[in-house]
């Protein structure tokens, strides 16, 4: 499946082929969520068909500014092409694609643990104020609770792109299910979720400390804990053939932890979900290398583009990186000005 962008935020023109598991490394402001923002722009606008709503929740801006430009000066068309899924933005209007080539977008940005703090200190409001109330019917207090939570993601869109991360979470709850628990290593703990069969989208998550029985409310357990948790999540309820953009999974998590992630990422390949990551790690990178090394993972699952921009060169570079089959890849651009200004 091939990424064609251009004219869109700092990228003037790319090319690139997102694998199972696509990986953007690059300094900061680089590009590489412009870059993988284009490809969940491309699904989100092929559902909703208004560019400016889009471009409002994801980037509080209308789609206008989101356009290349130079002193003020714009630059069309603006392309964003997936397979045989095509927008098409010029001065005279758009182009929409038919449909989008994933079954469904979900979204983890960089903002996620603060916003899902927010999200569940707001359900144990709901539940003790709205659903305890005893004036009201239960139909009418479930009511009540959705129409305060839309409230509450309406209230956030002006912090973008918290509204689509709201809704693609909402979206990965249909109807109640069992206590499930998720397993985050020997060391890190266990997360178990419960989600209310009378009000699906209040779900309660504990996390218990893996050294002594002790349980914590989510708003009270570590970051790392509950990112890792987010990941694993997502990528165990979310549609088969669907799309996960995650900003920075190295986010609160020690290289154990990130290596514990890493190892989840062959269950999306398993449910053919397109998983595009930005980071600054390169911790990643070799936990991603030693599972093709192992064979768990395969050359063919791994994308890997090293992105970078100066003062001479403004607009967005792609350089592809080689993962090989013996879980080694090509130096990376900037390694060896780390190493020079460290030492």
């Amino acid at each position: 499946m091939e990424l064609y962008v251009r004219n869109w935020r700092c990228i003037e023109e790319a090319r690139l082929d997102l694998r199972p598991i696509t990986i953007f490394i690059g300094k900061n402001a680089s590009g590489k969520s412009s870059l993988a923002y284009a490809a969940y722009f491309l699904a989100k606008i092929s559902e909703w068909r208004d560019v400016n709503k889009v471009a409002r929740r994801l980037y509080g801006a209308p789609f206008k500014e989101l356009v290349r430009q130079v002193s003020g000066e714009k630059f069309y068309p603006v392309e964003i092409v997936v397979g045989e899924s095509r927008f098409v933005a010029t001065v005279d209007g758009v182009k929409m694609p038919q449909r989008s080539p994933w079954s469904r977008a979900y979204l983890l940005p960089s903002q996620r643990i603060a916003l899902i703090k927010s999200l569940y200190f707001l359900t144990k409001i709901l539940s003790r104020r709205v659903l305890t109330a005893h004036r009201v019917g239960s139909a009418s207090r479930q009511i009540m609770a959705l129409i305060l939570l839309e409230n509450y993601r309406d209230l956030l869109a002006g912090i973008p792109p918290t509204y689509f991360f709201i809704e693609d979470f909402f979206s990965l709850y249909g109807v109640g299910t069992s206590p499930h628990h998720y397993d985050l290593g020997r060391e890190a703990g266990v997360l178990t979720e419960n989600i209310s069969l009378l009000f699906p989208l209040l779900a309660d998550l504990k996390y218990r400390d893996p050294f002594v029985e002790h349980r914590l409310p989510i708003e009270r357990a570590p970051d790392g804990a509950v990112d890792l948790s987010l990941v694993k999540m997502y990528i165990e309820k979310a549609r088969k053939d669907s799309l996960l953009v995650i900003e920075e999974p190295e986010a609160h998590k020690n290289p154990l932890l990130l290596i514990e992630m890493v190892k989840d990422l062959e269950k999306a390949v398993e449910k053919r979900i397109t998983l595009v990551i930005t980071t600054h790690s390169d911790v990643i990178l070799n936990a991603i290398a030693k599972e093709v090394e192992t064979g768990r993972l395969s050359t063919g699952d791994i994308a890997l583009y090293y992105l970078e921009r100066s003062q001479e060169a403004p607009w967005t570079r792609v350089k592809k990186i080689e993962v090989y089959e013996d879980g080694t890849f090509e130096e990376l651009p900037g390694a060896l000005e780390v190493v020079s200004q460290i030492f």
